[in-house]
C-alpha cells in the first residue's frame, strides 16, 4: 500500500489537498506542490482588492438596462415579472447567497442583473484570493508521512501534543494520534487557489459564452469581467524569492526555473518554489516514498520551518541583523538529482511533457465533474 503524505500547517490546523496521488513519489511530480505557492506569496496588490475600474456599466451599453442602481429617493421602473418587483436590497441578498455558476446564470438574464453580477463577482473573487494568498506565510509547514512516529524539534505546540496523546478512535478503541492523523481527519482542508483561476473561472467563461445570445443582446464585456489571473493580485515584480524564515536561507526563481519564459512572477511552470519546499520539508520515520530518489528526502532539513515568497527587494527591506544566505545552487543540484532519478538524464525536456499529459487528463476529469455539477443544478 505504501506511505501516504499530507501537506499541513499544524499551528493553523489546515492542510492542502493533493492533485492526483497521495504518495510522495506521486505528489512531487503531479503539480501538487504548486498549490502551496499562493499560500506563501505576499504582498497583495491593494488596488485589485476592489472591483476593476474599467467595468462598463449598463448606461454605457447600446442595450438599454432595466434600471440603473437607484439612489435614495429615485423612482425606478422595472419590468413586471415577479423577481424584478423585489426591492434592490433583496436582489443584493440573493446575489450574496449564490455560488459562481448561479450568480452568472442570474446575471445573464438581463442587463439589470448583469450589472449586479459585475458588482458582486469581484467581491467573490476578492474573498477567495484574500483567504489564500499569504495565509501560510510565516507559519510552520511540513509534508508529513503517515508512518511518522517522531517530528522535528519545536514543531508542535503543547495543545497539539496533548491532542495527539489523547488520541483518535480506531474502531472501538482509542489510539495515540500522529500528526498525519490530525491533518487528514481533523484539520481544515483549504481550497487551493488554482481551482479558482485554472478551473472555475475558465469553466465560468465558457459557460457564459455558451449562454450569451447570438444576436448581440448578451453582455459584451463578459470576457473582460471573468478573465482574471492570479498575478493580477500581486505586486509588479520581476524577481521573486522563496525565503526560509527559520534558517535565513533563500532561493531565487530564475535559478530554479527550467526556462526564463516559465517564470510568471512567483509562479513557475513545471518546477517552482512548491517543489523546492516539498523536496526539503518532507518528514517521516520510514524512508518509503514511492520514488527512485530516497536519500534523506523523508528527513527533510526544512521540515517544520517557516516560509514566505516575496519580491527580491524584501531581503534588504527588513530590519533583521541576520544575513540572508542564497542556497539556490544547492537546491538546483538536489532538484536535478531527484528528477534525474525519476525521469532520466533528459528530464528537463521529458518532465514538462509528462506533466502536460497528466494535466490534460486531470482537466478532462474536472470537465466531466463540472458537467455533472451543472446537470444537478
Amino acid at each position: 500500500m505504501g506511505q501516504y503524505w499530507e501537506i499541513t500547517a499544524p499551528n493553523l490546523r489546515q492542510s492542502l489537498p493533493v492533485k492526483d496521488g497521495f504518495k510522495l513519489g506521486e505528489m512531487l511530480f503531479d503539480g501538487t506542490p504548486s498549490r502551496l505557492v499562493p499560500f506563501l506569496v505576499t504582498p497583495l496588490r491593494a488596488s485589485n482588492l476592489c472591483p476593476p475600474k474599467n467595468i462598463t456599466y449598463a448606461e454605457q451599453l447600446e442595450v438599454k438596462a432595466y434600471t440603473k442602481r437607484p439612489h435614495s429617493g429615485d423612482c425606478v421602473q422595472r419590468p413586471t415579472f415577479p423577481m424584478m418587483r423585489l426591492p434592490v436590497e433583496a436582489h443584493y441578498l440573493i446575489f450574496e447567497s449564490l455560488d459562481l455558476v448561479s450568480m452568472l446564470y442570474l446575471g445573464l438574464t438581463n442587463q439589470y442583473f448583469w450589472n449586479l453580477f459585475k458588482e458582486f463577482f469581484p467581491q467573490f473573487i476578492k474573498r477567495s484570493v484574500t483567504s489564500c494568498l499569504g495565509a501560510w506565510a510565516g507559519t510552520n509547514v511540513i509534508v508529513v508521512g503517515d508512518y511518522a512516529d517522531d517530528l522535528p524539534d519545536g514543531l508542535l505546540t503543547d495543545a497539539i501534543s496533548k491532542e495527539m496523546e489523547e488520541g483518535i478512535k480506531d474502531g472501538s478503541e482509542m489510539r495515540p494520534a500522529t500528526l498525519y492523523d490530525l491533518s487528514s481527519i481533523r484539520y481544515q482542508t483549504c481550497v487551493p487557489i488554482d481551482q479558482i483561476f485554472d478551473e472555475r473561472l475558465p469553466n465560468l467563461l465558457d459557460l457564459g459564452k455558451k449562454n450569451t445570445k447570438d444576436d448581440g443582446r448578451g453582455p459584451r464585456d463578459i470576457e473582460d469581467i471573468v478573465s482574471l489571473r492570479l498575478t493580477d493580485f500581486l505586486q509588479d515584480e520581476q524577481l521573486w524569492v522563496l525565503r526560509n524564515l527559520s534558517t535565513y536561507e533563500y532561493v531565487r526563481a530564475e535559478a530554479i526555473a527550467l526556462k526564463p519564459e516559465y517564470i510568471h512572477g512567483p509562479f513557475l511552470d513545471y518546477i517552482g518554489f512548491g517543489e523546492v519546499i516539498m523536496s526539503r520539508a518532507s518528514w517521516s520515520s520510514d524512508p518509503s516514498c514511492a520514488m527512485g530518489y530516497d536519500r534523506d528526502i523523508t528527513r527533510g532539513v526544512w521540515a517544520g520551518d517557516r516560509f514566505d515568497i516575496v519580491p527580491l527587494r524584501c531581503l534588504a527591506d527588513g530590519n533583521d541583523k541576520q544575513k540572508w544566505i542564497d542556497i539556490s545552487d544547492k537546491v538546483v543540484r538536489k532538484i536535478a538529482d531527484i528528477w534525474d532519478s525519476e525521469f532520466g538524464s533528459n528530464w528537463r525536456e521529458d518532465f514538462p511533457k509528462y506533466l502536460d499529459r497528466l494535466s490534460q487528463k486531470q482537466g478532462q476529469k474536472r470537465e466531466l465533474a463540472f458537467k455533472k455539477y451543472l446537470r444537478q443544478k
